[in-house]
């Protein structure tokens, strides 16, 4: 890939605009648009954790829907956040959205605590 490829992410937590991570890695970047997705969020105190809910023992009715800002990086900031993320346990999801597809960042599974508040949305 060259320096000149850009990536699609779509974000919900400190990579939102105006949050601390986007002011840091990303504050130019152009905002293309939103999506939505399904999905169980905690809070670990700092940063919010999405999960599929299909991969955590969770009732049907804490499932909720997620409004995700949608950005487009280049290659340098596409991997800062690829290494930020990956090494705080977080994954690569491509989801399919009406702008394309886009890279989201879900948590392992393993970190979902079946006892922990399930929040509607992350707010620093």
């Amino acid at each position: 890939m060259t320096p000149t490829t850009k990536h699609r992410i779509a974000t919900y937590g400190t990579l939102k605009e105006g949050y601390g991570n986007y002011n840091a890695i990303m504050p130019n970047c152009p905002l293309l648009g939103t999506t939505a997705i399904s999905g169980v969020m905690q809070t670990n105190g700092w940063f919010p954790r999405l999960f599929d809910s299909k991969e955590v023992e969770v009732s049907p009715e804490f499932v909720k829907t997620y409004e995700l800002q949608i950005f487009e990086v280049d290659e340098r900031q596409f991997r800062t956040i690829e290494n930020m993320e990956h090494g705080a346990g977080y994954r690569s999801v491509l989801i399919d959205t009406k702008l394309g597809p886009a890279t989201v960042y879900i948590s392992n599974p393993a970190s979902f605590n079946p006892d922990g508040e399930i929040i509607d949305e992350f707010t620093e």
